[in-house]
C-alpha cells in the first residue's frame, strides 16, 4: 500500500479539506499520516516511508523538514523551491516576468518609496511577508511620506483599477476554480466569497503563473482592469474555502502524482 505523510502547520479541522482528502485517499488504497512539526509529532518512520508527502502551512523550523525532506529526494507537494520562491516578492515578480502583473519598482528604504510612487496611487509591499494583508499599503506619493514600519526592501506597485473585487482563481494541478472575493485592499481579510466559472483567459493565466511558479496547489489573486486581467498575488496551497470540489480535486492529484511515480 502507498503511503503519503501530510506535514500540516496544525492539526486539520473538520472544517478543512483535509479529512475529506485523506478519507479518499483511503478509498483509492493510499494510506496517509498526518504530522505536526509546529508541535514536535513528527513520526520519523512513516515520513520516511512516504512515496509523497503534502506540506501546508509551515513556519520557518517546519519548512526546514521539508528542505530536508527535498534534498532527500521525497516528491513534495507543492516543491521546496516553489515554496520558497513565494517568501520572497522580488523572486516571484521575477518568476512572473512577462505576465500581466502591475508596474513594479524595487527600493531599498522608505524615503524611496515616495519617489517611485511619484504622483501616482500605488500600492506598496514588503518583499517578505505572507499575503496582501499586514505588509501592504497602498497611497500617494504625499500619503506615502510616513514610514509605516514595514521591512524593506519595497515593492511598489501601480494600484489597477479594477473596483474592489479579486478573482481569486484555485489551481488543483491543471484544474483551475474561481471564486469573486472582496478586494483586501478595500475591506481587509475576508474568507467569503462567490463562486464563478473562469473563464478561458483566466484559466491559461492561472497555469501559467502554476508553471512560473512550480506549484501543484496554489490561489492566484487576479485583478480584471479595463486593459485585462492582472496578477497581483500569487499564494502556495490555499485552503479552498468555498471551492465545493477543492477535496476531491486534491486527493485526485495526489493520486496522478503517485501514479506519476510507477
Amino acid at each position: 500500500m502507498s503511503h503519503v505523510a501530510f506535514v500540516l502547520g496544525k492539526p486539520p479541522k473538520p472544517s478543512t479539506i483535509f479529512p475529506e482528502v485523506i478519507e479518499r485517499l483511503g478509498t483509492a488504497g493510499v494510506d496517509a499520516s498526518v504530522h505536526l512539526p509546529h508541535d514536535d509529532r513528527v513520526d520519523q518512520t512513516a515520513l520516511d516511508a512516504a512515496r509523497l508527502v503534502v506540506h501546508r502551512g509551515l513556519n520557518s523550523a517546519g519548512l526546514d523538514l521539508v528542505r530536508e525532506l527535498h534534498l532527500s529526494g521525497t516528491v513534495l507537494v507543492n516543491s521546496y523551491p516553489g515554496v520558497l520562491q513565494l517568501s520572497d516578492r522580488v523572486a516571484m515578480m521575477r518568476a512572473l516576468q512577462g505576465l500581466p502583473v502591475p508596474p513594479t519598482r524595487i527600493v531599498s528604504t522608505w524615503p524611496e518609496v515616495a519617489a517611485a510612487a511619484g504622483e501616482r496611487r500605488c500600492v506598496v509591499k514588503s518583499a517578505s511577508g505572507p499575503g496582501r494583508g499586514a505588509s501592504i499599503v497602498v497611497g500617494t506619493a504625499q500619503e506615502l511620506q510616513i514610514d509605516r514600519g514595514l521591512p524593506p526592501p519595497y515593492l511598489v506597485q501601480d494600484y489597477v483599477v479594477a473596483g474592489e473585487v479579486d478573482h481569486k482563481l484555485y489551481v488543483i494541478g491543471d484544474e483551475v476554480r474561481g471564486l469573486l472575493k472582496p478586494s483586501p485592499l478595500a475591506v481587509g481579510h475576508t474568507t467569503e466569497g462567490a463562486a464563478f466559472t473562469p473563464a478561458p483567459e483566466l484559466i491559461d493565466l492561472a497555469r501559467q503563473v502554476r508553471d512560473r511558479t512550480q506549484l501543484d496547489l496554489l490561489g492566484v489573486d487576479v485583478l480584471v482592469s479595463e486593459t485585462g486581467p492582472v496578477v497581483v498575488d500569487v499564494n502556495d496551497f490555499p485552503g479552498y474555502r468555498g471551492v465545493e470540489d477543492a477535496a476531491a480535486l486534491v486527493a485526485q492529484h495526489v493520486l496522478t502524482r503517485l501514479d506519476e511515480q510507477g
